[in-house]
């Protein structure tokens, strides 16, 4: 591609404005139809509460004892009570009383338990025992003996019922606030925050609190039912709204003694209460379900001018991506480029920074994925492999996104593309199998349900025939008895079944790409051969393509055809599989190949020594990998590199082609990286 048409294709791209989280999850609520209705009548009923008694043309409180029991007509729409009162005026001031009730309660609620369950959670020790005892005992007693407790000693009126209501449902509050804390102060980004010195302040409202406002707006949203409910039983009863003031409780209550004279007078109020609470319940869903596909599957949006810090437009850093990535005007992959199935060029992924602003965890990376081929994503954790892979889907959550370079999927660019398009993408022509396939796997629903339902997503068939092919599936990756597994939920899988039940899953639409995340993490050695052994003759059977990510030399060089080796978010040495283990020209990955305890085969070269042959003293990279904020100026690998000098201290190194692969390294042709570790 010229770089004329690489800017043209960028400035297509920075067409698209970045979607904000808000954006994301309100997009994601919307489609949610059941929620986007209920939702519209809770705005509809907030109206009349607010505006409805200025419109009404009788007056609620009027008495007409010569119109009394009336049925519905022109004049009164819902009719009259045993008072000759309107009964839709009644509904009008019933429905303000219900959410201006409704909205005291739960803000009572929030107040008293949100703040103290965040801090119970957070800070623990002696206050969490004491708060977790006093709930418990209240949790202890029936729901609504609380409230009637209250209410007798402050007396029977409405703000007196909201907020013995709101005392007791902050308990809810409290306990669900105090878990989110508990499950996120030993996240690694709390640990950080403290490492960097910001006090607990700092850290409950600017760490913990965003991560559980998910949990606390869904639990809002259906205490506004319960507090509606509880109100309209204890106007029922005499405790809450007192006559002649109107709620809908109030209106039951009258009903319930004229039910022989008009049976009608209940229909109006019961209505406006089960379409209310309903509402509450299915604007909850609505608004679980939204979150959770807003923060869980989330489109990598393209940053569409500046990055900061970056120091260059997109379309820039895009140029500089295919400029370093060929010497002498020639492709340094090669003429197998057009054939790629994946390409990935330039590639840089920012997440956002604890302090603000952002760090870039990936920075021009580029390879290609041939059709029908393996290709090998090695290095040690946290150089930045799953960041990659993910991206690759459009899974990099709502403090990710790609800000430079192309992902192309036989032709097709997937970076800037919308959810929907990406749902039709993953499952179907991608493929993947995570790491840990027993997290992985829904524990609420059985192994063939869940292989049913890429079935019924992607390829369009029924539930019977989905579930039969499930069983096919699961055959075909070799779990024995399959039409019986297909049955069984996660837990009894043992890790190797659920593993291959994972891949059943990842080939259910025969996708051209496969991404094996660490496959065989966990699994004994046994385990291991016979999932490699699977992934090989599936790949055979079906012309897929792998993108294996491990940590395992032994693995690249038994799968894969091309290895491409990265470190700190860079791609340091790229080529085919049998050149890179046996003839390393990276420091780094001639230190990865010495750290082995065991041989890779010894077919190489003559003209190089037999470093891989192991005896005496295990050899070991020193210190690890450093975080995205505290990289290194110059070569990344410099502080941990036997061969630094000044040079890799200052120079950044750029992938260059030599012979029959690719380096980026500023001393490659004047040192051999084995002798450094030999040593």
């Amino acid at each position: 591609m010229s770089r004329a048409a690489t800017g043209v294709a960028a400035e297509d791209t920075n067409a698209q404005a970045p979607l904000t989280g808000f954006a994301r999850t309100w997009r994601a609520f919307l489609q949610h139809r059941l929620a986007v209705i209920a939702a519209g009548y809770l705005l509809v009923l907030a109206c009349v509460a607010i505006f409805g008694q200025a419109l009404l043309v009788h007056d609620p409180l009027a008495v007409d004892l010569a119109r009394t029991f009336e049925a519905p007509s022109a004049e009164h729409w819902l009719g009259t009570d045993h008072l000759g009162r309107s009964t839709l005026g009644r509904l009008v001031v019933a429905t303000s009383v219900a959410m201006q009730a409704a909205c005291l309660g739960v803000g009572i609620a929030i107040v008293l338990g949100a703040p103290l369950g965040l801090l119970s959670g957070y800070f623990g020790g002696w206050w969490d025992r004491i708060g977790m005892r006093l709930v418990e005992a209240i949790v202890a007693l029936p729901a609504l003996l609380v409230p009637i407790a209250i209410l007798a000693i402050l007396g029977p009126s409405l703000t007196n019922a909201m907020i013995a209501l709101g005392i007791a449902n902050s308990t809810a509050f409290f306990r669900l606030m105090r878990g989110a804390a508990l499950e996120v102060r030993e996240e690694l980004y709390v640990d950080a925050a403290r490492v960097s010195g910001s006090g607990n302040v700092r850290i409950v409202f600017r760490h913990v609190l965003p991560n559980v406002t998910g949990p606390l707006i869904v639990q809002t949203t259906l205490a506004f039912s319960y507090v509606l409910l509880a109100e309209a039983g204890l106007s029922f009863i005499g405790l809450g709204v007192q006559p002649p003031e109107s709620s809908w409780g109030v209106m039951l209550a009258t009903a319930q003694r004229y039910v022989q004279q008009q049976p009608f007078l209940a229909v109006p109020p019961g209505l406006m209460i089960m379409f209310t609470v309903l509402a509450f319940n299915l604007l909850g869903d609505g608004v679980r379900d939204a979150l959770s596909r807003a923060g869980g599957v989330v489109r990598a949006a393209s940053n569409p001018g500046r990055v900061p810090g970056a120091g260059a437009t997109r379309a820039s850093a895009a140029a500089g991506s295919v400029a370093t990535a060929t010497v002498g005007e020639q492709p340094a992959s090669g003429p197998s480029v057009p054939q790629a199935l994946l390409s990935v060029t330039g590639l840089e992924i920012r997440f956002r920074g604890a302090r603000g602003g952002e760090l870039a965890v990936v920075s021009d990376v580029s390879f290609d994925v041939p059709a029908g081929r393996t290709i090998g994503l090695v290095g040690e954790s946290g150089c930045g492999k799953s960041v990659t892979a993910m991206s690759i889907l459009g899974l990099l959550g709502d403090s990710g996104r790609i800000a430079a370079g192309s992902i192309r999927l036989a032709g097709q660019e997937l970076v800037g593309l919308p959810e929907s398009a990406l749902n039709g993408i993953r499952g179907a022509s991608i493929g993947m199998i995570f790491q840990e396939p027993m997290t992985s796997l829904n524990p609420a629903y059985t192994v063939g349900n869940q292989i049913a339902e890429v079935l019924v997503r992607h390829a369009g068939l029924g539930r019977a025939a989905a579930a039969a092919r499930a069983v096919e599936l699961l055959d075909h990756v070799g779990i024995p008895g399959a039409r019986q597994r297909a049955a069984c939920y996660p837990h009894e899988f043992s890790g190797g079944m659920a593993q291959r039940a994972m891949i059943a899953m990842a080939i259910a639409c025969e996708p051209k790409l496969l991404i094996a995340d660490e496959p065989t993490t966990a699994l004994d050695v046994t385990i291991q051969e016979q999932v490699l052994d699977l992934l090989s003759g599936l790949q055979e059977q079906n012309g897929m393509s792998i993108l294996l990510i491990t940590h395992d030399l032994g693995v690249v060089a038994d799968m894969c055809d091309e290895a491409v080796v990265m470190y700190a978010g860079n791609v340091v040495e790229q080529g085919r599989v049998d050149d890179v283990l046996l003839d390393p020209r990276h420091p780094y990955t001639a230190g990865l190949l010495a750290s082995m305890p065991q041989n890779l085969p010894q077919n190489r070269p003559q003209s190089r020594p037999r470093h891989h042959d192991r005896s005496g003293r295990l050899t070991q990279i020193p210190g690890r990998v450093p975080p995205a904020w505290a990289w290194p100026a110059g070569c990344r690998f410099h502080p941990r590199c036997p061969y630094a000098t000044e040079v890799c201290r200052q120079a950044v190194p750029q992938m260059v082609a030599a012979d029959d692969r690719r380096i980026a390294c500023v001393r490659a042709g004047e040192i051999d990286p084995v002798a450094g570790w030999r040593a």
